[in-house]
């Protein structure tokens, strides 16, 4: 850019300035002759000097401005991403950085990944009311579903992974066929966002969860609404379902609910009136905020975890909180867990924290304190010794629940939030989304 008349004055000025002030004499003389210029017209204001100065602070405020934009365009762009983390299921294979692919589409922020049960298949939902079929062998997407004309918030796969589930902050249901990927039916019956979904392990009934407060029992053949399930007094954010048929809800009123399925699926065989007050088995209280997520121990992890010292130590503490200690109740606790089928749960709420529960007792196990920011989803490593959680401090932090440890964690998982995850015989996936490898512990 070349100077102005004003511009070249100016300069001339400072320049006479700097070499006068500095006693440069000679070179004052011969300029000011050369430039015709008044020595009253000369500076007196430190111009050069102080511009001088000037120009590093301004650099410095430029770069960091240029890495606010980069900052806020990897966020913009980690909307819609997926990585994906290698591993073996069947071992103690964690997931480990850098990550064997990103899966890159959508163009919203995810909201659910879901690993097809017997494919080499990922299925990710998202904020653009869209859903995607990745194979993670290639990372190319291979479907994309369209039909919800809201967020997509969660996903669910039937055991043999002929059918998905899909639930939308439109108000509805949609079940796809997983074969012609075409949509054969739409569920609608709840009357406001629907956040939660899960199959029973028949694949005959579906269960959901929404923010009018209540759980509803679907039966996938006709489509029709079974039975409503009222317990929570706020949003119910997420439903699961145990293989024993226990169901368990959490919600924005901070409490997780068990529920009894058995019972609830018998009175609608025999046509009777159900109470809902007895459906529930136990209520669990203990958070500070709302509870995003929520997730059963399979039984390897119910293993681990009575066996772990926290969980005796637990049960020592409830059983004093009873009256009913003894010189004897630690030792009675022992025996007492060999003879039990235990049923653990885990939560994980906007509190930071995760809290593991003994779902039949509504005793609290353990709290595990680490991340910074909301927990967004959690679940149990199929070898039944880690939970492996996400949280909004962009982490994927790993817990030995053995012990109750953090041993791992991946701070930079995401450039940005990191809202699910989940697990196949062979990768893990985050989102947004990012596929990533796994390597045995040591």
């Amino acid at each position: 850019m070349s100077l102005t008349e004003t511009n070249k004055k100016e300069l001339t000025r400072a320049i006479l300035e700097f070499l006068k002030s500095n006693g440069y004499e000679n070179s004052y003389q011969e300029l000011l002759a050369e430039a015709k210029v008044s020595p009253s017209d000369v500076s007196t204001d430190n111009i050069l000097g102080r511009k001088w100065v000037l120009i590093p602070k301004l650099q410095m405020k430029i770069q960091e401005l240029e890495r606010m934009l980069e900052q806020a365009q990897k966020e913009a762009g980690a909307a819609g991403k997926l990585r994906i983390l290698g591993k073996n299921a069947a071992s103690e294979n964690l997931p480990q950085m850098p990550e064997k692919m990103v899966l890159e589409g959508h163009r919203g922020q995810i909201t659910s990944v879901l690993f097809h049960p017997i494919y080499s298949l990922l299925v990710s939902a998202s904020e653009d009311a869209t859903i995607r079929v990745w194979d993670i062998e290639t990372g190319k997407p291979e479907k994309f579903l369209t039909g919800h004309t809201g967020t997509v918030n969660n996903l669910a796969f039937n055991t043999n992974g002929t059918m998905l589930a899909s639930c939308s902050a439109d108000i509805s249901i949609k079940l796809w066929s997983f074969q012609t990927f075409d949509c054969i039916k739409t569920l609608q019956g709840h009357e406001h966002n629907i956040t939660g979904i899960a199959f029973l392990p028949s694949g005959d009934h579906i269960v959901s969860s929404s923010r009018d407060k209540t759980i509803k029992l679907w039966e996938v053949a006709s489509g029709y609404c079974l039975k409503t399930f009222v317990g929570h007094n706020e949003w119910v954010r997420k439903v699961i379902i145990h293989p024993t048929l226990v169901m368990a809800s959490c919600s924005h009123d901070q409490t997780a609910i068990i529920w009894d399925l058995n019972d609830a699926l018998t009175a609608i065989r025999n046509k009777t009136a159900g109470n809902d007050a007895k459906l529930i088995l136990q209520q669990l209280p203990g958070h500070d905020n709302v509870i995003e997520a929520i997730a059963f121990g399979n039984d390897e992890a119910n293993r681990v975890i009575e066996g772990s010292e926290y969980y005796r130590k637990a049960r020592f503490m409830a059983s004093i909180s009873a009256g009913e200690e003894t010189k004897d109740s630690i030792d009675a606790s022992k025996a007492e867990v060999k003879k039990a089928s235990k049923l653990f749960v885990a939560t994980g709420a906007r509190d930071k924290l995760i809290k593991l529960w003994d779902a039949k007792e509504a005793t609290l196990v353990a709290t595990f304190v680490g991340h910074d920011n909301w927990v967004r989803d959690i679940l149990f490593h199929p070898n039944g010794k880690y939970l492996l959680s996400v949280s909004d401090d962009k982490s994927l932090r790993v817990w030995d629940l053995g012990n109750g440890r953090c041993i791992k964690q991946i701070l930079n998982a995401h450039e940005h939030f990191v809202s699910c995850l989940d697990f196949t015989a062979k990768y893990l996936a985050l989102s947004l989304i990012h596929i990533c490898r796994c390597r045995r512990r040591g």
